[in-house]
């Protein structure tokens, strides 16, 4: 203790050490992700950064206190990840994005001359791809008649507004931040794409301003 100038100074190399030691570790190198992509703001929209943060829970989750070093997470990691998410009873392509973060996780640290290779670069997710499914205007007319009580009446109204829309429903999300303005003699609804943050103006059809007066 005396060599290295008294308790103060040993304690803080030992937590010198100790970061170290972290700044090694997969978990660490999540949490710093995360933080760059808060870090950019209005750029990023909310929603993403949200979405990252679950990404964290879920692989702080996994790990268990487990430090795992950057070195180890390589191909037969990432399966052992995906077998468990699988085994947890996640949807397939939900449990794919979840390895996906940790490719971004990785990408991220070679970016940052944290780790020498990313072994998972060559990680093939094969996401499935589910045929899209559209209804024909018979089968939106059946959801615009059908008698509902008011809960069911306000989630088919606002799928019914995406109709008019096309608004996404993670859009519909943050309906609150939308403002509806007068734009060239017609009523247009102006917001922000929620993933994106592109600006949309989108005019409103008749059906669309009595969806909107329900809400």
């Amino acid at each position: 203790i005396a060599h290295t100038g008294g308790t103060d100074n040993l304690e803080r190399i030992v937590e010198a050490l100790l970061e170290g030691d972290r700044a090694k570790t997969l978990l660490y190198w999540a949490q710093k992700l995360n933080e760059a992509k808060a870090a950019e703001g209005s750029r990023l929209a909310k929603r993403t950064v949200e979405t990252y943060a679950t990404r964290y829970n879920k692989l702080q989750h996994y790990l268990d206190g487990k430090a795992v070093p950057l070195s180890q997470v390589d191909h037969r990691w990432a399966e052992s990840y995906l077998a468990w998410l699988l085994a947890n009873r996640h949807e397939r392509n939900y449990a794919l994005k979840q390895v996906q973060y940790v490719k971004h996780i990785l990408a991220f640290a070679e970016r940052e001359d944290a780790v020498p290779k990313n072994r998972l670069r060559y990680f093939r997710l094969g996401f499935e791809q589910k045929p899209i499914r559209y209804l024909n205007a018979d089968e939106v007319r059946r959801i615009e008649l059908a008698r509902l009580d008011d809960h069911l009446r306000h989630f088919a109204d606002l799928f019914l507004l995406q109709c008019e829309t096309g608004l996404a429903y993670a859009d519909l999300l943050r309906f609150a931040d939308y403002r509806t303005e007068a734009i060239h003699g017609r009523l247009c609804l102006l917001g922000g794409r929620q993933k994106s943050s592109v600006v949309f103006c989108i005019p409103l059809s008749d059906k669309a301003k009595r969806l909107l007066a329900s809400l």
